[in-house]
């Protein structure tokens, strides 16, 4: 009887400490990343941000295609910018 109680435990904390490293092991050893664009509402324009960041470059864009640059990004995004803008003037 103690013996099958000692297995059932051994067992538990086997899963238990698997459940903690194996992930941590697995993402380490499959580095495989997605790239999810930001999405956010701009209200001076009155209309959605998507900004896609792949290998170090940054595209904004709207919904209707147009590009933006980082500064005039910035401009429309008042709420998240206020600190930068208010240097600039």
């Amino acid at each position: 009887m103690n013996n099958i109680v000692i297995k059932m435990l051994l067992a538990v904390v086997v899963v238990f400490i698997s459940s903690i490293y194996l992930p941590e092991i697995y993402w380490s050893t499959f580095k495989y990343k997605i790239d999810r664009p930001n999405i956010s509402y701009s209200p001076i324009i009155k209309d959605l941000l998507i900004s896609n960041s792949g290998k170090g470059i940054s595209k904004i864009k709207d919904r209707k295609g147009k590009s933006y640059t980082r500064d005039e990004y910035e401009a429309i995004m008042p709420q998240l910018n206020f600190a930068q803008l208010s240097q600039h003037g």
